[in-house]
């Protein structure tokens, strides 16, 4: 293996700043953001066996409505504990 030896010189910055945050909120939202993801392919899904299908019963329309809104509410949940776990 060959020994080379370079002359190198390192400059960086005088001050650093890393911000800390708070692990327990950013699991939370890890937790809220898959469960957006899980609910909005749920969702999704449904959305296009609606569109597709020539006739659809209320139960297709209550579980789309209960998708869309488990997948709004995650999202926010998710975009609320980002936010807290910065500050």
């Amino acid at each position: 293996m060959a020994n080379l030896k370079i002359p190198t010189s390192i400059t960086g910055p005088d001050k650093i700043e890393v911000p800390l945050v708070r692990a327990d909120y950013l699991e939370t939202s890890n937790v809220f953001r898959t469960l957006f993801e899980v609910f909005l392919s749920i969702f999704s899904t449904i959305l296009g066996c609606t569109i597709s299908n020539a006739s659809n019963t209320i139960i297709h329309y209550c579980f789309l409505i209960v998708m869309g809104l488990a997948t709004l509410v995650f999202f926010i949940l998710t975009r609320h504990y980002v936010k807290k776990s910065a500050t």
